[in-house]
């Protein structure tokens, strides 16, 4: 079944099994995290919230052998086990449920067009509503009248409470040697040297890098400045500087990481950072005109 026979069908089918709490399915675009993705928005007339199906992947269980029906009920069932409850947003504990997510300015333009944001070198710090554990909303300037907040004051609640969260600076030689219990060889320099900082359930931990008091410990555990590698939006690896003799050789390897390792959603910059404790200032590790510089060489020696 070609894709777009597949989604009108998908479309019915869902419409059917969930008809006890007459959903409306509509087929809209939506942006997730660093691009637009083709959606069936599942609405309500009783509920404020709205889940969405993501087309791609329905289509991708359907092209492995999922009948539409068999994905049409499983969406249905995991919709009612896990939807969670709709909160007041107007109540004033309301604040508490904010807190701050780091995200790629350019590939996310157009969405912080309508939302609280504030930019940080080139990337973008935003606000978003804590539902529970597992689900998450962004926050949009049509939010903040719901939550009785200014942009601004959404941004400084989101600020307080991630700077309250714990968090984990691990050496990225216990990170890997829990990811692979098993390993034999030896740990290099790098993993010995370098740091994993995210915070305790390793959700948009990336954000930990907005706390000044954090920054600052790692400089202490650390003993010197360091770069950071923005491993992804929920981590980020903390090199010292002695380590590293040419930071675009950094962003080469961050580069490389991101094409072959990190979903698209979660990847939060190709540029690596430099945090200056003097200052108390997170800088681009490669300045703009040594990007422009190195650019021009690569074109000479293609022309010669």
């Amino acid at each position: 079944m070609e894709y777009e026979k597949f989604v009108d069908y998908l479309k019915s089918q869902l419409e059917l099994d969930m008809c006890d709490q007459n959903v409306t399915a509509e087929r809209t675009m939506i942006n997730k995290l660093n691009q637009d993705k083709d959606v069936l928005s599942l609405r309500s007339p009783d509920s404020r919230i709205a889940p969405v199906v993501y087309l791609d992947d329905a289509y991708y269980c359907y092209q492995h052998g999922d009948s539409v029906v068999e994905i049409s009920r499983d969406i249905a069932e995991s919709i009612r086990q896990t939807m969670p409850d709709i909160p007041d947003f107007s109540a004033p504990e309301a604040k508490d449920h904010l807190y701050c997510m780091v995200i790629n300015a350019e590939d996310n333009a157009d969405w912080l067009s309508h939302s609280p944001h504030e930019q940080m070198q080139d990337l973008a710090v935003i606000a978003y509503y804590r539902l529970d554990e597992s689900a998450t909303i962004r926050v949009t300037d049509e939010m903040c009248p719901y939550l009785r907040m200014t942009g601004e004051e959404v941004l400084e609640n989101a600020h307080k409470n991630t700077n309250k969260q714990e968090y984990r600076l691990e050496t990225l030689e216990d990170v890997l040697d829990r990811m692979i219990p098993y390993n034999i060889q030896e740990p290099n320099e790098m993993e010995e040297k370098a740091y994993v900082l995210t915070n305790s359930n390793n959700a948009f931990g990336a954000a930990l890098i907005t706390n000044p008091d954090v920054m600052d410990h790692v400089r202490e555990v650390i003993g010197e400045d360091y770069y950071i590698a923005p491993s992804s939006i929920h981590e980020t690896i903390l090199v010292p500087k002695s380590m590293v003799d040419d930071p675009k050789e950094l962003e080469d390897i961050i580069k490389s990481v991101n094409k072959s390792a990190v979903r698209r959603e979660e990847q939060l910059s190709d540029h690596a950072y430099y945090y200056n404790s003097q200052d108390k200032k997170i800088e681009m590790a490669v300045k703009p005109e040594q990007e422009k510089s190195e650019y021009q060489r690569q074109s000479n020696d293609r022309d010669r």
